[in-house]
């Protein structure tokens, strides 16, 4: 068991190809990470507005279904000090002869993998002063210069009891707690001058106005994304395949493309497939799962997908080898493009356990808003989801574990089959979302919600 205030070891664990459960795991954590940074910035706010002299203290537990042994715990207790608390959890002797201790300097500007992983923002705050405090800059020894000052001791103690990769797994996700807190108190600071004052009804109102927006990833990430919009960014990548004449190897169950690095920076800011590395520099791969490639090909009509023998592939040819490969292909497929052709960012749910993700824009810029689940109507239901109370009860549990709205897209193909991708003109898709009933919007004061609703 890994107990400390986080330390930074997650190149070696990147180094190594470990099992493909670990990066099941890391991908679960990281996204945890990334949809619970927005509540926890939140939960942050809340305690720095609540005036408390002898401090708050909270739980919070996180554990992977795919990892029935591992847990992630954090202990958090602010006091109004400046880090002077040799033991604000109340350890034992044996439990502090194990911890180790690292501070944690919102000042900071140093980066590492998880840095970028979570996102990070652009605060320099050896400039920064708020208007309304007059708290600022932070310059060296700010700590002891600055005052009031409240210390949130973090206590993470992380269990991952696997032979051969446990130990690593532990101290990859200690760095990654690190990046997380830091980054959040950093973002609390720097927006200091919005919820300073906050009264509880403007925190509640602002829990409300969380749950029914996107959730940007920094203050300047949805004038980007309304700057450049991702129907504008497809529309580029369609012009340039189609220019470059871009021709796709198949692979299995992927299609491998080569580009040159302009339809590269395209296909990356537009999140159609994952590139691939190479010796080579002037040339870039990019892996397309099959959907996307099939998106590409017959519904953009700007890639050409050749098969093993080097024949340029027909949209039927294509169409029935994929449907060889995923028998599911035609619902997924249709799922996809549905959501595609409503400009959303679709990618894959795996880490989610759905079929897929949908994000307002780049992942950079916003979080994912639903976990999609593509299923088929009448009796050629091939994937048998939800067909069960538990089944649904589960899906929902862990969506909201990632505070992502289960969405539900019952594909029916009319009676036309799957014969041919034409078929597909004729498919119909009802969308449904399911979530978890809120008891906090059953509170007696409905001031709040009564207000959203006029």
């Amino acid at each position: 068991m890994g107990m400390k205030v986080w330390k930074s070891w997650i190149t070696d664990l990147f180094k190594m190809k470990i099992l493909e459960k670990v990066n099941i795991l890391l991908k679960f954590i990281v996204c945890r990470a990334k949809h619970q940074f927005g509540l926890h910035l939140l939960h942050q706010k809340m305690l720095l507005s609540c005036k408390r002299k002898h401090g708050m203290h909270t739980q919070d537990v996180k554990q992977c279904p795919y990892f029935t042994k591992f847990s992630l715990t954090v202990e958090t207790v602010h006091r109004a000090d400046n880090g002077t608390s040799e033991n604000a959890h109340g350890l034992n002797e044996e439990q502090l002869a194990a911890r180790q201790v690292e501070t944690i300097d919102i000042a900071s500007v140093a980066t590492d993998y998880w840095t970028y992983a979570i996102g990070s923002s652009n605060f320099d705050f050896s400039k920064f002063k708020s208007a309304k405090t007059g708290r600022g800059p932070l310059s060296d020894g700010w700590q002891d210069k600055c005052h009031p000052v409240m210390t949130a001791y973090k206590l993470v103690t992380v269990d991952a009891p696997y032979w051969g990769f446990g130990y690593r797994v532990e101290q990859a996700l200690l760095a990654g707690e690190r990046a997380l807190f830091l980054e959040s108190h950093r973002n609390c600071f720097g927006w200091i001058d919005e919820w300073f004052g906050m009264t509880m009804q403007q925190i509640r109102e602002l829990e409300q106005k969380g749950l029914m927006k996107p959730r940007w990833k920094g203050k300047g990430s949805e004038a980007k994304a309304i700057a450049d919009p991702m129907s504008k960014i497809v529309s580029q990548l369609q012009s340039s395949l189609m220019q470059s004449e871009a021709r796709g190897l198949l692979s299995s169950c992927s299609v491998l493309v080569e580009v040159d690095a302009e339809v590269a920076d395209l296909l990356n800011r537009a999140c159609f497939g994952r590139p691939r590395i190479t010796a080579e520099k002037e040339k870039q791969w990019f892996q397309l799962d099959m959907e996307e490639a099939f998106y590409l090909g017959f519904s953009l009509k700007c890639l050409e997908v050749v098969s093993k023998d080097g024949c340029t592939m027909s949209d039927e040819e294509l169409w029935e080898y994929m449907k060889s490969k995923k028998e599911v292909f035609p619902i997924s497929y249709k799922a996809y493009s549905h959501l595609r052709n409503k400009n959303w960012v679709v990618r894959s749910g795996l880490q989610c356990g759905v079929d897929l993700v949908a994000y307002r824009h780049h992942p950079a810029l916003v979080h994912s808003e639903y976990a999609v689940l593509a299923l088929s109507e009448g009796e050629n239901d091939l994937n048998g989801r939800l067909s069960v109370w538990s089944d649904v009860h589960c899906t929902v549990r862990l969506c909201g574990s990632v505070a992502e709205t289960l969405l539900i897209l019952n594909v029916n193909d009319k009676g036309q089959g799957a014969i041919s991708p034409s078929c597909l003109e004729h498919y119909t898709v009802e969308e449904r979302t399911i979530t978890r009933w809120n008891p906090e919007q059953s509170r007696e004061n409905q001031g709040v919600l009564e207000n959203q609703t006029k």
